[in-house]
């Protein structure tokens, strides 16, 4: 995201994705792990991320990645011209754990400064189950959630890898691929 809470589209290396080079005969995936770091962040049991890159020799956790197959077009555009395709993502409550524990782990000796980006009216707020009662400050929380990522802005990490499933508008099953359009070697299908 840029400074102006947009998605910012670019690139980074697959080394900064797994934390090493991922010809790195050290680098070991993790499928279906927690990221240790972050349980000293959580009462309870942390839940697992779909990958956890680890280093085999020293066995340090190095990133952690979630993984969103997003299928496009959607319902909703498969009528419309490829360029107006759309998908839906959706988003695991884990996902957020984790989201929140990369901004909790910023912030942990840094109490005072996040304490100055909320909202001091939240403090009337006698109980947070009732949602009537939360509902009119959902406009100040939103703010506060942008105050706080802007300040961290600077710090983003990789959290998400969302590879791409293409169909042709609303058709179902595989496409029929002859023999000489499969390159192994390059493990893409064409």
């Amino acid at each position: 995201m840029d400074e102006e809470l947009k998605i910012k589209h670019g690139k980074i290396s697959a080394e900064k994705l797994y934390g090493i080079s991922p010809a790195s005969e050290d680098l070991f995936f993790s499928f279906e792990s927690q990221y240790t770091p972050y349980q000293q962040l959580v009462i309870g049991t942390l839940p697992r991320i779909d990958l956890v890159t680890q280093s085999r020799s020293i066995g340090q956790v190095l990133q952690s990645i979630e993984l969103k197959l997003t299928a496009i077009p959607d319902n909703s555009t498969c009528h419309l011209s490829e360029e107006n395709y759309g998908c839906e993502i959706v988003i695991r409550p884990d996902t957020i754990v984790y989201l929140a524990c990369s901004i909790a782990k910023y912030f942990k000796d840094k109490r005072k400064q996040l304490i100055q980006l909320f909202d001091s009216k939240f403090g009337k707020i006698n109980d947070w189950s009732d949602g009537a009662t939360v509902w009119p400050y959902i406009p100040e929380m939103i703010s506060t959630i942008d105050k706080i990522v802007l300040s961290v802005v600077e710090k983003q990490e990789p959290i998400l890898l969302q590879p791409i499933w293409k169909t042709i508008g609303k058709s179902v099953g595989f496409p029929k691929i002859r023999p000489e359009e499969l390159r192994v070697n390059n493990s893409k299908v064409c």
